[in-house]
């Protein structure tokens, strides 16, 4: 169940490198390695498109802070569920 709006998640963009995020749910993310201590109190995470790390989503307020960036496997591909945005006109 998502927690926000896609068209609110499609406006955020991580902080630092700018790339578009989108919802995962805590089952996504133990998919990507993630464990439950690393994914304490949060409700979802944002995932950015590149696979490179996710922040968390507590009590449904987007926490897009450096500090809070929980980095994935950079040498990994991203994740099948993550599909660039399409371009707009």
């Amino acid at each position: 169940m998502p927690y926000l709006d896609s068209q609110f998640v499609g406006l955020l963009r991580c902080p630092a490198s700018r790339s578009p995020l989108e919802e995962a749910s805590l089952e996504q993310l133990a998919r990507l390695g993630l464990t439950q201590e690393q994914c304490a109190g949060w409700d979802a995470g944002l995932l950015r498109t590149d696979g490179r790390g996710v922040y968390p989503l507590r009590k449904g307020i987007p926490v897009l802070l450096a500090e809070e960036l929980v980095p994935l496997n950079a040498d990994a591909a991203p994740p099948a569920s993550v599909s660039p945005l399409e371009p707009t006109a």
